[in-house]
């Protein structure tokens, strides 16, 4: 099939959660409005000008099955994903620094109510533990 269609390819897909998949970049842009507005409305946007109190935090995905599967793309296409209800298959990193560079410490989020002894016990003592329904 793939000799008659040659613009077609067999690539391996990115894995992408539903979560992330569904954000447009107009509900990026009304967050970030709404936070202004906030700051401006409480007289605090003062504070974005001192970048030791500006923090960006960033959650990552480790997948515990990291290689999605083969999917048909077109040839050239830069980015493939698969998109699914994974995210039970990942533990989430939460890492945070401000604008200095100064990074906290980071925070592994898990699904379970109560983390196991055995895993908390080889989690480096100053980062963070925690749990969502999610993940």
């Amino acid at each position: 099939m793939l000799s008659r269609h040659l613009e077609i390819t067999q690539r391996v897909s990115q894995n992408l959660t539903t979560a992330r998949d569904n954000v447009t970049e107009r509900q990026i842009r009304d967050w970030f409005s709404e936070i202004k507005d906030y700051l401006v409305a409480k007289n605090l946007f003062e504070i974005t000008k001192c970048p030791n109190r500006v923090f960006n935090a960033d959650e990552s995905a480790f997948y515990l099955q990291p290689k999605g599967d083969k999917v048909l793309t077109r040839k050239g296409e830069k980015n493939v994903y698969r998109t699914g209800n994974d995210e039970k298959e990942c533990i989430t990193v939460l890492v945070t620094a401000n604008a200095e560079g100064i990074m906290a410490p980071p925070m592994i989020v898990f699904t379970y109510t109560r983390v196991p002894g055995y895993i908390s016990a080889n989690i480096p003592e100053s980062w963070g533990i925690g749990n969502s329904e999610n993940g």
